[in-house]
């Protein structure tokens, strides 16, 4: 209960804490499946504050050197509770998985790719975004993969593959029947995905043509 509240009200680092030691303490725990993935959370967030405050940059060197330092730890650290969270949640009957619990089975596929894509390793968050995409392939939220495969691709400069990967959302979006988009969770509705990926398709036509 502790670790929620700094969860909700902060500092996140001292969540970090107390949800390690309650892992610790009861690792049988009913409730040390939600645990490792908020312990995962949290760790994710704290690294997104720390890449946007590193790109903004405007600090000393050496406070932006540590943290570098700090975000990939973050991260690292993220990625790993994320693994240990997706084998306890997988491991829970479908049956008796509340829905708390499939909710962040479902987020712990997809975070694992963005906190690699957040490190800069494209190849691992393609993996990752792959493996969500296949678990969830009947849902909308495989769009969020898709997209991010794409984001990969165009961060190595390979934008054939992004074009090809766009593409390919394009013709999953088209895919999905009328009522998937009931889902309070997703991060965009029916139009806003169809006015990005049809920027995007432009866009990519236009790079591939040149000046």
């Amino acid at each position: 209960e502790l670790s929620r509240m700094y969860l909700h009200q902060g500092p996140e680092a001292r969540a970090v804490a107390r949800l390690g030691e309650a892992l610790q303490r009861f690792p049988d725990d009913a409730r040390s499946s939600l645990g490792r993935y908020r312990l995962a959370e949290v760790n994710r967030r704290l690294g997104g504050d720390l890449r946007q405050a590193f790109v903004a940059g405007g600090r000393p060197e050496s406070e932006m050197q540590a943290m570098r330092a700090q975000l990939s730890v973050s991260l690292g650290e993220a990625l790993m509770h994320f693994d240990e969270a997706i084998e306890a949640l997988d491991a829970i009957d479908p049956r008796r998985r509340n829905d708390l619990e499939a909710l962040s089975l479902r987020n712990a596929f997809f975070y694992r790719g963005d906190c690699a894509f957040d490190l800069a390793e494209y190849d691992a968050a393609i993996r990752y975004y792959d493996e969500a995409r296949e678990r969830y392939s009947g849902e909308p939220a495989s769009l969020v993969a898709l997209v991010q495969i794409v984001n990969a691709h165009v961060a190595m400069g390979d934008l054939e593959r992004a074009r090809t990967a766009n593409a390919r959302a394009k013709r999953f979006f088209e895919s999905l029947p009328p009522e998937v988009w009931d889902d309070p969770y997703l991060p965009m509705d029916r139009s806003e995905w169809e006015r990005w990926l049809e920027s995007t398709d432009v866009l990519y036509r236009r790079a591939e043509a040149g000046p």
